[in-house]
């Protein structure tokens, strides 16, 4: 998954996606847009923001995030909260505040890296009702011969492909009841039908000038907490992964465990910054 500078052009048929993606967007909020938090690849023109502004969403609510240290000093500079590092770590340390919208435009094909964040997604609580956005290059895949054989039911479609591994994240997280979840979520439909049910997935695509097709889709995530009915039944299940016993206090133990962040690392440090930047602005309001 390359920066979000790379390949992030301007022109017609770009700025009606970008407006459409947005549209699609909002449909499948649980909140307003003003009160929407959304973590995004931005690049050095930051174009998405000015429509998600337009949209309805807050500037306060929308962090940026690259990996050049140059366009993140830039969009600083502009006032625009941002951090420094990939989407995937991000999503790693990422506690407690809630987000409500994921908008990865990877200028990239499928690669193991876009594989992994669809799967992270899946897994992360404080993502559990995001919505998700994906922008991909068709033919620009990680692995030779990722064609139309791939799957009946992917077609040549990259964002279908990243929506429906999604739906599936619960399979490589908790394996030894993947069968009795399926079952309960998706009641004798296919992971892709159930994607495109419940998910509201989405699927555009376009073609640059340069003759690229970039595939997209948006969707609600499929959490693998929307999965798991009884909450009880989650802990009982990690808890015995990490070798813990199962009572009250463990489960609470548990949890406490869950929720802490390495604090060493310097992505850590920076999502620190930026939700107390963010709440110093809210308040001032």
């Amino acid at each position: 998954m390359k920066n979000g500078e790379s390949l992030n052009y301007k022109f017609g048929t770009k700025n009606h996606w970008r407006r459409t993606i947005w549209n699609r967007i909002v449909e499948r909020l649980f909140v307003p847009a003003k009160d929407a938090v959304v973590l995004y690849l931005a690049g050095e023109q930051d174009l998405d923001r000015t429509i998600a502004v337009a949209k309805g969403f807050q500037s306060h609510n929308l962090i940026a995030i690259d990996r050049s240290k140059r366009v993140v000093k830039m969009l600083r500079n502009n006032g625009t909260l941002a951090l420094h590092g990939n989407l995937i770590e991000v999503i790693g340390e990422w506690q407690n505040l809630k987000v409500d919208v994921v908008f990865a435009d990877c200028c990239s094909g499928v690669s193991p890296e876009v594989a992994f964040l669809a799967i992270k997604l899946g897994t992360a609580e404080s993502f559990k009702d995001s919505v998700l956005a994906f922008n991909l290059m068709r033919g620009r895949d990680y692995w030779k011969g990722f064609s139309d054989q791939d799957g009946s039911w992917i077609g040549k479609h990259r964002g279908l492909w990243i929506a429906g591994l999604n739906a599936g994240s619960f399979q490589a997280v908790v394996p030894g009841i993947a069968a009795a979840i399926e079952y309960q979520a998706l009641r004798g439909r296919s992971i892709a039908e159930w994607a495109t049910e419940r998910a509201m997935a989405t699927p555009l695509s376009y073609k640059s000038k340069s003759g690229q097709i970039f595939d997209s889709v948006v969707w609600r995530n499929c959490s693998m907490w929307e999965f798991l009915r009884d909450q009880e039944t989650f802990f009982q299940i990690e808890c015995a992964r990490n070798g813990i016993a199962f009572s009250g206090t463990d489960v609470q133990a548990f949890v406490d465990r869950r929720q802490k962040t390495d604090t060493s690392k310097p992505i850590t440090r920076q999502i620190a910054a930026i939700k107390a930047t963010r709440t110093r602005i809210m308040s001032t309001q």
